[in-house]
């Protein structure tokens, strides 16, 4: 457990999500920080003691319940806390560890107003597994990506350039500013895409390093998870599944082709699929399908939270400067950025027609954007994103590409070409 002067002490970089979480943070509701292993969760637990405690807005207290000692003093309950610690904030990482969280998130929201539970949690179904009381509207959650391309030049020490790097509302695009952004940020942003943006590989600094640390996401944490959550006994065909989306991600995903190269059932591999997004590892992205029978409406599109893990699972952590497949990855890149900005009211599809046309990302939220992801320096427009908007009636699209920017109008259509770091 740690209190003020402790929480106080630790030197942190900054967090995106801190600004999310400070404009909730006297919400009635608890706060639930999720996503996957080592993305800094724990950070930014402190990070939002640091701000409560410079805010003067009460006292801290952090619990980390993979701490025994911890677990047994949390699991005691509110009225245990109260009496001991007194009224405040209390940061309770992996609250999943409990018997059972609902019950205890319940009792603090409903009947201890004088305590703001904030917790993380690194798995949807430890959870939701213990969850039998519904929790809507007592719980607000956030959850938590790797480092933005922002982060990673914070963790990389090269704070000074984030005034020439242009930040977009895909909604209202804008090409200004971006002829301001020097021309070894682009190197960076390839670097970034390369290596990822889990902030324990950032700051290793030594390739073989880096190499390992990936490899300990997956075959470490990941397969600890799986033991203690599922049980799992086919350890070797989960794992080849997991090579499998890899090979695959940006593309259709085709769970029966995938079930029959591995040996087993398209039942199993769903189970596995649901696994890999409940571990908060991929994304799984459906197709935008407004009630138009020529569009494929059964076939997903399978991502990867991070671009670094994504390059290690397909074994290449090579530069991106000649690799055949560097357009997919900057693809799985995009995807990533749109969702760290999106709301609860962002919806993001794929468009793809069985007779031709295809739109990498479709966002919505009070308007249509399509969005094309590309990895190149010509400015040139995709034909499915003129079909689409078309089809639609959507007069503004979006390309992303390798280097400068551009707009290019036909008749009332305007095409965006953006450098994809600045999403």
């Amino acid at each position: 457990m740690l209190k003020a002067k402790e929480i106080l002490d630790i030197k942190l970089y900054p967090r995106y999500l801190l600004e999310r979480a400070s404009k909730i943070i006297d919400e009635k509701e608890a706060i639930l920080v999720k996503g996957a292993r080592r993305v800094g969760k724990t950070s930014l637990l402190y990070l939002i003691g640091q701000y409560i405690l410079s805010s003067k807005k009460g006292n801290v207290y952090y619990f980390d319940l993979e701490d025994p000692d911890d677990l047994d003093i949390v699991s005691g309950g509110p009225r245990a806390l109260k009496k001991i610690f007194g009224d405040g904030y209390y940061l309770v990482d992996e609250i999943h560890l409990m018997n059972r969280p609902d019950r205890f998130i319940k009792l603090i929201v409903d009947h201890y107003p004088e305590i703001k539970l904030i917790c993380s949690d690194s798995s949807n179904i430890a959870l939701n597994r213990k969850f039998k009381d519904s929790l809507i509207g007592r719980i607000i959650e956030l959850e938590m990506f790797p480092l933005s391309f922002r982060e990673y030049l914070i963790f990389m020490e090269k704070t000074e350039y984030l005034s020439v790097l242009p930040q977009i509302n895909i909604f209202s695009p804008s090409i200004k500013g971006v002829e301001l952004i020097p021309e070894f940020l682009y190197r960076d942003y390839e670097e970034y895409l390369r290596i990822g943006g889990y902030p324990e590989v950032i700051l290793a600094g030594k390739e073989e390093n880096r190499s390992r640390i990936l490899s300990k996401m997956f075959r470490i944490y990941a397969k600890r998870d799986l033991q203690y959550l599922f049980q799992l006994r086919k350890e070797i065909a989960f794992e080849k599944f997991f090579y499998a989306v890899a090979a695959t991600a940006g593309n259709l995903f085709n769970l029966s082709e995938i079930a029959s190269e591995i040996g087993v059932s398209i039942k199993t591999d769903k189970e596995y699929l649901t696994i890999l997004e409940t571990l908060f590892l991929v994304k799984v992205l459906h197709p935008f399908t407004p009630n138009i029978r020529t569009e494929i409406k059964k076939m997903p599109k399978v991502y990867f939270v991070d671009t670094g893990l994504l390059n290690w699972a397909i074994g290449s952590l090579a530069s991106l400067e000649n690799r055949p497949d560097a357009g997919r990855i900057a693809e799985n890149g995009v995807f990533i950025s749109l969702l760290r900005k999106s709301s609860d009211s962002t919806k993001i599809n794929f468009w793809r027609r069985r007779s031709g046309g295809e739109v990498d990302f479709v966002v919505r939220e009070k308007s249509i954007m399509p969005l094309e992801a590309k990895w190149q320096r010509r400015f040139s427009i995709p034909q499915g994103l003129r079909n689409f908007m078309k089809t639609y009636r959507v007069n503004t699209g979006i390309i992303t590409v390798r280097g400068k920017s551009k707009i290019k109008k036909f008749g009332n259509y305007r095409f965006f070409f953006i450098p994809a770091m600045i999403l």
